[in-house]
């Protein structure tokens, strides 16, 4: 639980398949697991109350030091969510979910960076990945009982 994740608009919502059917390139997997002794009641009130819920998933970079400083200078130094999405319906865990290139936030979407050449002129270098490809990832899932993210 991350009480800092807040994703401003989540770009996907999933359903509970556990199976993704977008068809874009999944950059993150992973699976949330209640803690042990915590259970989902079963009766039909909680039922009612799991239907309005979501999980909310978010994944930053580990330490804010490779982010790019056009992106840092507008998030107070912490590195900021890169992916975000939001699970409704959640009825059951373990819960396995996948974050695709459809789940990126605006500050994760940077894909290329720029060069500056001797001559001054700024290009894109085209190297097709995301600024935060190969680094580490702090992933947060926060599960909110009436699918509101406020």
């Amino acid at each position: 639980d991350d009480a800092n994740a807040s994703p401003s608009s989540p770009s996907t919502d999933k359903t509970n398949s556990n199976v993704t059917t977008d068809k874009k390139r999944t950059l993150l997997r992973g699976t949330v697991d209640l803690q042990p002794g915590v259970t989902i009641p079963k009766d039909d009130e909680s039922k009612l109350l799991l239907s309005k819920s979501a999980l909310y998933v978010t994944a930053r970079p580990n330490n804010a030091v490779d982010v790019p400083r056009a992106i840092l200078d507008g998030s107070n130094g912490k590195a900021p969510p890169v992916l975000a999405a939001r699970i409704p319906n959640v009825q059951q865990f373990p819960l396995k979910f996948e974050l695709t290139e459809l789940d990126l936030t605006v500050e994760g979407n940077a894909s290329f960076s720029i060069d500056v050449g001797s001559d001054g002129n700024a290009s894109a270098n085209g190297n097709g990945k995301y600024w935060w490809e190969g680094k580490d990832l702090v992933v947060s899932a926060r599960f909110d009982s009436d699918g509101v993210a406020a």
